[in-house]
Formats: structure tokens, C-alpha cells, sequence
């Protein structure tokens, strides 16, 4: 079993049930799908800009992504319909929701250079948060082979929960040690 997995599952419920007003288990908010994204500007001059992309995702998630193609056309960034414009992952099992997590709040964010934290804005009305990661190096599985990845796009992450409010999710997510600030 997953280290948070494990912590969620004895540490975290328990500590939800405490802070918030849930009468069980069952209603207490959940981690539902974490979604990697890149968007890759300069497949309009060559569709091999998106190869680079493609294994990143698959060494962060464990899990082969899939090319994401325009829907309609825009003609301010000469784009056609169903060019390719980047390419997501959407993790779905637990098991790989929570090596994820760990691996994001463990390893890469304090390896980001002037990263202070989270602000809690950031957090949807929803309970959905969304972050975007510019410094990729700082994932160590990227940093082994800096040569083929030095060049990637920002990531963009979202973790969609099933929390009610903006509230009930900074509580969830700040007991699974991801650093926010004000």
C-alpha cells in the first residue's frame, strides 16, 4: 500500500471527520482524478514537438497519454480543426492518484526554485485545484534524462475532488501536506 494511501485511509478520514461537519466516512470528501496537460505551441510547424510531451507524461503518471486535437479552428494561432494542439493523461486509480500526489508534494515542489507555497485562490468555488509547473527539471525522473526533456512546455495540473466547498477542499488537500499560503 501506498505511504498516502495508507495516511488518507488512517490519518486523514479521521481527521475530516473531526474538522468537518460529516456525520460518516461515506460523505467525507475524496480525491477523484488528477488531469496532466501540456500545450504544445509548435506542433503547427512540425507534429514531432509532440513526441517529447507524450514520454514525459508517461514517466510522471505511469500511464501512456493521449494527443489532444483542436476542436475548431482558430485563425489568430494558425490553427485548423483537428491539428494537434498538446496532450493530457487523466489518472483515475487510486494506486496511481496517490504515487502522483506523493511524488508531486515530496519530491518536485520543494525542489522548485522560489516556491513559497500554494495560494489558497487557486482552489475553485468547486473545490477543484489547478496549478501549472514551469520548472519540469524539478521532477527527478525528468532530470535523469535532461537531454531529451529539457525543452518541454509548462505542465498544467488539475486535481478534481468531490468537496462541496473551497473550503472543505484546502482541508482536505493541506492534510495531504500540500503547502498553501494565503
Amino acid at each position: 500500500m501506498n505511504r498516502l494511501k495508507g495516511h488518507y485511509k488512517y490519518v486523514v478520514q479521521y481527521d475530516l471527520l473531526t474538522k468537518l461537519s460529516h456525520v460518516n466516512c461515506i460523505t467525507l470528501p475524496k480525491i477523484e482524478s488528477i488531469s496532466l496537460n501540456f500545450g504544445v505551441k509548435e506542433t503547427v510547424v512540425s507534429t514531432r514537438k509532440i513526441l517529447p510531451p507524450l514520454l514525459a507524461l508517461e514517466v510522471l503518471s505511469g500511464q501512456k497519454g493521449v494527443v489532444a486535437k483542436s476542436k475548431k479552428d482558430l485563425i489568430n494561432y494558425k490553427i485548423r480543426k483537428g491539428m494537434i494542439v498538446g496532450c493530457k493523461v487523466n489518472l483515475r486509480n487510486k494506486d496511481k492518484i496517490f504515487s502522483f500526489l506523493e511524488k508531486l508534494v515530496s519530491m518536485t515542489l520543494p525542489r522548485i526554485r522560489y516556491f513559497n507555497g500554494i495560494r489558497k485562490g487557486q482552489v475553485t468555488q468547486k473545490g477543484n485545484l489547478n496549478l501549472r509547473i514551469v520548472d519540469l527539471l524539478a521532477f527527478h525522473e525528468l532530470e535523469q534524462e535532461y537531454e531529451k526533456f529539457k525543452d518541454l512546455p509548462p505542465l498544467d495540473i488539475s486535481i478534481v475532488t468531490t468537496a462541496k466547498t473551497q473550503k472543505e477542499a484546502i482541508v482536505l488537500l493541506s492534510s495531504f501536506q500540500i503547502p498553501f499560503i494565503n
